[in-house]
């Protein structure tokens, strides 16, 4: 009996740790593609009317279905690729062509984010965009500066000397 809760908590935990919201591509900390961190909170805090913040998360809504429809379409041709590659007698125009779909795909995938964060700059005023911007800037330094301080933290490797 233990063994069978062992072992399904060792799957379910094998499961957890792949399906975090930022191990999507293109997507924050938050499961938001885009601009990291980015909600109704920080643009409240930029002063963005609540019209402007409606429509910014009924974009990011639309984008993030995109985005996943095209995940699952990546998906879909990565596993027909691998059963093409485990067949003895593969075809390789059909590889070819999996593979490009592949990038395609992955392409559409990441023009699709890029161009949803110049379409929320432009609904900003000029000060709310310095004051975003500020703001990712803060969030960057604070996360490398305990990403360094962490660094600074550990023991010094042992020298071996000959």
């Amino acid at each position: 009996m233990k063994r069978k809760i062992i072992l399904s908590l060792m799957l379910l935990a094998s499961f957890s740790f792949g399906m975090g919201p930022g191990n999507r591509p293109g997507m924050g900390m938050r499961g938001e593609p885009g601009f990291p961190f980015i909600d109704r909170f920080i643009l409240k805090d930029i002063g963005v009317d609540e019209n402007v913040i409606k429509e910014i998360l009924d974009m990011t809504i639309e984008i993030r279905k995109q985005i996943f429809d095209l995940q699952s379409e990546v998906r879909k041709n990565q596993l027909d690729l691998q059963l093409e590659l485990e067949k003895p007698n593969y075809d390789r125009k059909k590889i070819n062509d999996l593979i490009r779909s592949i990038v395609d795909l992955r392409a559409k995938q990441q023009y699709i984010i890029e161009s949803r964060k110049f379409r929320i700059l432009e609904k900003l005023t000029p000060e709310q965009r310095k004051k975003l911007f500020e703001y990712i800037e803060n969030r960057r330094k604070l996360f490398w500066g305990r990403v360094m301080k962490g660094i600074e933290n550990t023991p010094p490797t042992e020298e071996k000397s000959e």
